[in-house]
């Protein structure tokens, strides 16, 4: 599963708690940690590389 999906999956399934915030790290050479955070408690984290990013972007542009 992408970090897209992945993503939208964990919004919305926690978005009936109320909104979740998100936050990056500065990027480092390797990528950078993606943090969102439901008002539950419940953290999704993931590292993105570069090339995850950029392999989502091109997977998103294709399906519009």
């Amino acid at each position: 599963m992408s970090l897209l999906a992945d993503l939208e999956e964990f919004i919305q399934y926690h978005r009936r708690y109320g909104v979740p915030t998100g936050q990056a790290s500065p990027s480092a050479w390797n990528g950078y940690l993606l943090t969102v955070a439901c008002p539950s408690g419940v953290v999704f984290r993931r590292w993105v590389t570069s090339l995850d990013a950029e392999m989502d972007v091109i997977s998103w542009a294709r399906s519009n």
